[in-house]
């Protein structure tokens, strides 16, 4: 007879069932995560990426490409009210992490990613900049290779805000 290899998964995400010790008040205890090197560009993968990350409990860092980014302080949870990030070689797959980190942050003033390679990642800036970031005062993007058409869409969430966002492109 034949062996027949088994069905492909309906998903093909890993769903693994709560351990048997687990609470709603507890949580797993990964500290950083270092995917440095791997293939991850955009897409799908970078979104459902963050959306674990952000809604991590205990992760203080990750690292995509270049730097760690660090998710207590871009989410907010450690009080910090001033990010730089300013020339870390930061790519527009960081920034999918970094927009997801940054909508659920309510203190930060002021948020520098200039010298950087976010490119189109950009775009997804716009989002937290126009529903998000009730604290922030200065987003500095200068240098980072920001497209005119997301520029645009910048400046326009930046300007109905209240109060405005200083906008450095």
């Amino acid at each position: 007879s034949l062996l027949t290899p088994p069905p492909p998964p309906s998903s093909p995400l890993l769903h693994l069932p709560p351990h048997p010790s687990s609470t709603s008040t507890r949580c797993a205890s990964l500290a950083s995560l270092s995917l440095f090197n791997n293939p991850i560009t955009s897409g799908p993968a970078a979104e459902a990426l963050a959306a674990g990350i952000a809604s991590s409990c205990s992760l203080t860092s990750v690292t995509l490409h270049s730097c760690d980014l660090p998710v207590r302080t871009l989410s907010g949870t450690d009080g910090t009210t001033a990010i730089s990030l300013r020339g870390q070689a930061l790519t527009s797959v960081d920034t999918v992490i970094i927009a997801a980190l940054l909508s659920r942050n309510q203190l930060v003033q002021a948020v520098d990613l200039s010298e950087n390679r976010l490119g189109e990642g950009a775009a997804l800036l716009v989002p937290a900049l126009a529903a998000g970031l009730p604290s922030l005062a200065t987003l500095n993007l200068e240098g980072s290779s920001v497209p005119a058409s997301i520029k645009t869409k910048l400046k326009g969430a930046a300007t109905r805000r209240s109060p405005q966002v200083e906008l450095i492109l």
